[in-house]
């Protein structure tokens, strides 16, 4: 899905590769999504962020390259691997 947006200071575009999932919905209907995304033609990079209904707006995110990605990944395995342990010794 590619959108091009125009703002007061310069062109704007986006193009939605991959869409992964979706982690929460608003009570306005915005979604915050897990998406592979390419903003101006870039390299694409996964992306964290709030999406209205049509993908016509996006609110605040975050974009991480694979190298980030991967150390997110190990991070919060990590984290979950030492909750499991702590529940494992109550």
């Amino acid at each position: 899905m590619q959108q091009k947006q125009n703002g007061s200071d310069s062109d704007f575009s986006f193009d939605i590769k991959r869409h992964i999932g979706v982690l929460s919905t608003t009570p306005r209907g915005w979604t915050k999504e897990l998406n592979i995304v390419s903003y101006n033609s870039g390299r694409s990079k996964l992306d964290i962020r709030l999406w209205s209904e049509d993908h016509q707006k996006m609110g605040k995110g975050i974009t991480l390259v694979r190298e980030e990605a991967d150390i997110l990944y190990a991070l919060l395995t990590n984290m979950r691997d030492k909750q499991t342990q702590k529940r494992g010794q109550r």
